[in-house]
């Protein structure tokens, strides 16, 4: 997180510069919680959630803040309740659901398919390595059989897919972005 927040210093006006880092440093704090703890605090999240739409205020984009924390929290609840009712495991929790409506407040709704299309490949690529390498996390999922589960946090692919859409959202403005692409 500390490169994107160099990036971030380095290319764009100091404001929107320091307003992508707040961002970024409270989901880089919610995702180590989230990896080491196994839970995602509410005062981490929710002011969390309110710099984003403050952050939108600020750039005349609160609607679109507003609207990407809405749409976010309906998808997330719906993959929750889907989930939780199909499989009966919690796969995840209200703490996902928050921190995945902050995010979505600092993506707008102009990015936030791709951050949670981008959440979720990022969590499948980790439950890989994770089953690949033997790694146990801390949650159970499964309700009738503790035990016989394990689930991969929400809290670290959610911070790192906020970080390339912010990122990918600000390419425009980084000077000469089209060096960086090949073939353009």
């Amino acid at each position: 997180m500390a490169s994107f927040s160099i990036v971030f210093l380095a290319c764009l006006p100091p404001l929107h510069a320091v307003e992508n880092i707040i961002g970024l440093n409270f989901a880089c704090l919610a995702a180590l919680l989230d990896r080491r703890e196994g839970w995602l605090p509410n005062y981490i999240l929710i002011p969390m959630l309110l710099t984003g739409l403050i952050s939108g205020m600020v750039n005349d984009n609160v609607n679109t803040a507003i609207s990407g924390a809405a749409i976010a929290w309906g998808i997330t609840s719906l993959a929750l309740v889907f989930i939780s009712v199909s499989l009966r495991a919690n796969f995840l929790s209200g703490g996902d659901m928050t921190m995945a409506t902050a995010c979505g407040a600092w993506a707008g709704s102009d990015n936030v398919t791709l951050f949670l299309l981008l959440s979720a490949c990022l969590h499948w690529m980790f439950c890989v390595v994770m089953r690949h390498f033997s790694i146990q996390p801390r949650r159970y999922i499964d309700l009738d059989r503790p035990g016989s589960g394990w689930v991969q946090p929400m809290g670290p692919s959610f911070a790192f897919s906020l970080a390339i859409v912010l990122l990918l959202h600000n390419m425009p403005d980084i000077p000469d972005w089209k060096y960086f692409i090949p073939g353009y």
